[in-house]
């Protein structure tokens, strides 16, 4: 058998996957990027907390060690969660099955996902759904540099007319903390 290494976006191979399955019979998808590390008993400390805080969309913090791409993911020392206007594409995401009739199948306009996490929270509000950020349970994005194996270039045009084509938030906007959760 010959393996070969071909390029597929991230958001093109989730729909392909995706769609493969009946979603309901799941209540929530977890995605992930190969280059994590996830803490002992990761899913359900991590799962545990997104119930508990209703989050219909969420994603773990990075440890302060991680590549970060937008400060606001970093862990914030001291509480468990944060409801907030903002969720990234990766390396981690989850979405609850009350989510999937408004995200799924992604949009692949930005095939790459570039932008979906200033799309998402306009789809959140409409739809009376909280996302937030998950700090007791961080995740380390520290394996590889990200876009190591992909083109910025071209994901960023892509994002770019995909924001330019629905309504979304600005980085102002969406980095802002709703609400705070401890203990």
């Amino acid at each position: 058998m010959q393996i070969t290494n071909t390029f597929a976006p991230k958001f093109l191979l989730l729909n392909q996957l995706l769609g493969k399955i009946d979603l309901y019979d799941f209540e929530y998808i977890i995605v992930s990027d190969d280059d994590i590390q996830l803490p002992d008993g990761f899913v359900d400390r991590y799962l545990a907390m997104v119930s508990r805080h209703d989050l219909a969309v969420a994603q773990p913090a990075r440890t302060h060690d991680s590549y970060i791409d937008h400060w606001f993911v970093e862990q914030l020392d001291g509480i468990d969660a944060r409801r907030t206007r903002f969720v990234e594409i990766g390396p981690l995401f989850s979405l609850h099955r009350s989510t999937f009739d408004h995200f799924l199948p992604f949009d692949e306009t930005s095939p790459m996902g570039w932008g979906n996490d200033f799309v998402w929270p306009v789809l959140a509000e409409e739809h009376g759904l909280r996302m937030g950020i998950v700090d007791a349970v961080p995740v380390a994005h520290d394996f590889r540099k990200p876009v190591a194996y992909y083109d910025h270039e071209a994901s960023a045009k892509h994002m770019s007319k995909y924001l330019a084509e629905r309504p979304h938030l600005s980085k102002k906007d969406a980095f802002f903390i709703l609400e705070s959760y401890v203990g």
